[in-house]
């Protein structure tokens, strides 16, 4: 019968949409919504969940529950200091959606906070329901480094800039590489007491040319510690190669063997670098053509090099030039060096016939025929 009695009510809208003027029609229509709102009063609104679920963060808190039938969403709030019993300062969420799972997230909310908060769901007929009031509290603020910049302006300093989400101190800890490792024991530090969020720090002891560890760092008014680890951080922002200088040699007869000789090549950068050899038997005859020998690269960054060559001939010519490379890949090769080994040394029976022979002429006559 109720069925029956709507289907009539919505063909005498239609005949009267289609007679009536629009601004009598639209009286016409107010006056069914407020009838059909007032009758909607006495059916019972959704069913909710039980006690709505709260996710929380710092600054937003999200509230889910779910009806048994489709409805909107809405959620009342008030901060526990403003709050008074049935009365909430403000709603949020979306009155035109209707679905049966509801989901609204509060934001601008404060750290550590209590809230008052009361969900709402309403049907398209005008049925609602309220649940009852339910607390939360945000998360309090846990200090935190949210980004940092570096800027190298030389090879010995650099701008260190960070921002943390609450007032900290500044520190600043430099562990440099040596041979590739870090050396906790050569750690320098740099510290600023004041509390700000905005932090910047100037590192102007630096070596040109090395890699360090850097840890950012403060302490909030509350005692908590903060940090983040920069794993490599180079003072190589200079575009220049290394500086090769002060190239030395020292040759001698290699142990246990009497004929082969060994050279010891030593030499300086100007910032930490490779360690590497190019050589070959005989003068280069052509600077701009590579050396035939090379030897193994020496990983081990520093800026005193020294490499040995063994197995090198005695009384004989060679031609070497050294290279190094930094952290950023810039090569730095030496001029061509040539360099005569010495002759093998002579045997002391050797050394007794040649003095013979200069004193007694006629040993080398006797040895000639």
């Amino acid at each position: 019968m109720l069925q029956k009695a709507l289907e009539q009510s919505r063909d005498l809208a239609r005949q009267l949409a289609e007679s009536m003027p629009a601004v009598d029609f639209k009286k016409v229509l107010l006056a069914q919504h407020q009838t059909l709102k007032e009758a909607a009063q006495g059916i019972p609104g959704p069913v909710l969940s039980g006690e709505p679920k709260v996710s929380v963060t710092e600054t937003t808190a999200t509230v889910d529950w779910s009806t048994n039938e489709e409805s909107n969403a809405m959620v009342a709030v008030s901060a526990a200091t403003d709050y008074q019993e049935g009365s909430y300062s403000y709603e949020v969420g979306d009155p035109d959606t209707q679905t049966i799972d509801h989901s609204v997230k509060i934001v601008g909310l404060t750290p550590g906070e209590t809230y008052h908060y009361q969900v709402k769901s309403q049907t398209l007929i005008g049925t609602a329901t309220s649940s009852h009031d339910f607390t939360f509290t945000t998360l309090s603020m846990h200090p935190r480094i949210d980004n940092y910049t570096v800027n190298v302006t030389s090879g010995q300093s650099a701008v260190f800039r960070w921002q943390t989400n609450v007032e900290t101190t500044s520190r600043l800890t430099f562990i440099p590489y040596r041979d590739g490792e870090p050396q906790p024991g050569e750690a320098s530090v740099i510290t600023s007491d004041g509390l700000t969020s905005t932090h910047q720090i100037t590192a102007d002891s630096l070596e040109p040319g090395s890699v360090y560890s850097v840890e950012i760092a403060g302490k909030s008014a509350g005692g908590t510690d903060i940090s983040q680890i920069i794993p490599t951080f180079s003072t190589t922002e200079e575009t220049l190669a290394p500086e090769i200088s002060h190239v030395k040699t020292d040759i001698a007869l290699s142990p246990g063997k009497e004929n082969a000789i060994q050279m010891v090549i030593t030499w300086d950068t100007d910032k930490r670098s490779t360690s590497r050899v190019r050589y070959q038997k005989g003068v280069a005859a052509d600077p701009t053509v590579p050396l035939t020998e090379i030897t193994p690269l020496e990983n081990a960054f520093g800026k005193s090099h020294t490499v040995i060559l063994a197995g090198l001939e005695p009384g004989t010519v060679y031609s070497f030039q050294v290279e190094s490379v930094d952290y950023e890949g810039r090569a730095a090769a030496s001029k061509i060096f040539t360099v005569l080994t010495p002759r093998q040394q002579e045997s002391i029976f050797q050394v007794i016939t040649k003095e013979f022979e200069a004193t007694f002429g006629w040993m080398s006559t006797l040895r000639g025929k």
